[in-house]
């Protein structure tokens, strides 16, 4: 595929293909960043999508959204063509490298406000992005976001040696982990349908390794949900929240525990869905488009 030069703003390289020209991406480090762009909207909104899915879940979004908003769907890091360069001691980004990266985006774009829709994984992003930007965020929309619930699992394998250590192990020979994960759901201490989900992130060994390197790299970007519903009050952030009704992966309860936090109980949504939140993008967004 023959590509144009690269374009240096501010530092940064951003690359376009002749052939796709929505596909953009920056350098940083070792940062490579890559992202579609759907609409031609003059609002941005910028977009991410769950663990081992793709900036495509953004995609229908673009029939709905494309007039008003252009859409900033990044793929994840370790997924599609996001990558770490020289990551050979599982390096991990933090709050101040993730805001060096999206000044960036926003720089090229030439915007100083946004908008956030995020999925799943990407919820942590998200959330992360309100810590740092505060009432540059206009709007916050997430579709069962992770991390607005104390993971014990992530914490123990990403947040201490020993911890790593297993890990570590487990990538090696998953058995033992997937025996104690099916044991803790037959005891009752998870959901067996949620537990079935994640023993085939990890049975599947280049999915094991993704999951590895994907906690590994955000194991610094725990979003602090205390201080960031006192941001989305303060600065009255327009928050929308979707769950879905059947979700066995990320509760309900979790969305409504924090619309709760926010006093903004009416930004909480329950769809005739199960965890894949992305196929109801249509009733998603004519949510959206209704103005406060």
């Amino acid at each position: 595929m023959r590509l144009c030069p690269f374009y240096k703003l501010k530092g940064v390289y951003l690359l376009k293909s002749f052939y796709n020209l929505s596909y953009q991406h920056i350098q940083q480090g070792d940062f490579d960043w890559h992202w579609k762009e759907y609409g031609s909207g003059s609002k941005l909104l910028l977009a991410f999508h769950g663990f081992n899915r793709s900036p495509d879940d953004f995609h229908s979004f673009e029939k709905w959204l494309g007039q008003e908003y252009t859409i900033l769907a990044f793929d994840l890091f370790y997924h599609g063509k996001s990558a770490v360069r020289n990551n050979h001691n599982n390096m991990a980004i933090n709050l101040l490298e993730l805001k060096s990266l999206i000044d960036e985006v926003l720089f090229n774009y030439n915007k100083e406000v946004f908008e956030i829709v995020a999925y799943s994984f990407g919820g942590r992003l998200a959330l992360n992005l309100v810590e740092i930007y505060g009432k540059r965020v206009q709007g916050l929309y997430l579709m069962a976001p992770d991390a607005m619930r104390f993971n014990p699992g992530f914490f123990f394998m990403v947040q201490n040696v020993i911890g790593r250590f297993l890990f570590r192990y487990f990538l090696r020979k998953p058995d033992t982990a997937i025996k104690i994960m099916k044991a803790t759901a037959s005891l009752g201490f998870y959901n067996k349908n949620a537990m079935a989900f994640f023993v085939n992130h990890i049975e599947y060994e280049p999915l094991r390794y993704k999951v590895f390197n994907v906690w590994m790299l955000h194991r610094g970007t725990v979003p602090n949900l205390n201080k960031i519903a006192a941001i989305i009050k303060n600065n009255q952030i327009r928050l929308l929240l979707f769950f879905g009704k059947y979700d066995k992966v990320i509760l309900p309860k979790t969305g409504v525990r924090f619309a709760r936090m926010c006093n903004a109980i009416q930004s909480f949504h329950l769809l005739e869905i199960g965890h894949r939140l992305p196929e109801k993008h249509e009733e998603i967004c004519n949510i959206i488009k209704i103005k406060n």
